[in-house]
C-alpha cells in the first residue's frame, strides 16, 4: 500500500472510530477501531444518504489527510533525488513525495532551517 493511502486510511480509521463512541459506550478505541472497519468492509449498518448527502460528498474532496514529510528542498523541486522521511511511517522515495504533493487538494505548509 503507498504510505500516503496508509495514512489516510489510518487517519479515517481512527476518525470514524473517535465518532463512533458515545457516553455510554465501554469498548476500547481499539474495539470501536474494529468495529467501524468490518462496517466499512462488510457494509453493516449504513443507511442510504440523502441527496443532499450525496450533494454534499460529491462537492469535497474524497479525502483529507494531513502528512507530515521532512523533505530537502533541492529534492522537494526536483534537482536532487534524495529520500524524505514520512513521518510515522519511514524514508520514502524522492519520486512519491512529489507525487503525493501532486495530488490535487494537497496543501503544502513549510518549515525553513537553515543548516
Amino acid at each position: 500500500m503507498p504510505a500516503a493511502d496508509g495514512v489516510a486510511m489510518a487517519t479515517e480509521l481512527n476518525r470514524r472510530a473517535d465518532a463512533a463512541r458515545t457516553p455510554d459506550d465501554d469498548r476500547t478505541h481499539g474495539e470501536r477501531q474494529v468495529d467501524v472497519l468490518l462496517d466499512a468492509l462488510l457494509g453493516r449498518g449504513q443507511v442510504a444518504p440523502s441527496d443532499g448527502e450525496v450533494a454534499a460528498r460529491a462537492a469535497r474532496p474524497s479525502r483529507r489527510t494531513e502528512l507530515q514529510v521532512v523533505v530537502d528542498w533541492r529534492t522537494l523541486l526536483g534537482l536532487r533525488d534524495d529520500p524524505a522521511e514520512l513521518i510515522g511511517y519511514g524514508s520514502i522515495t524522492a519520486d512519491d513525495v512529489r507525487a503525493m504533493l501532486a495530488q490535487p487538494g494537497t496543501t503544502l505548509r513549510r518549515l525553513v532551517t537553515i543548516l
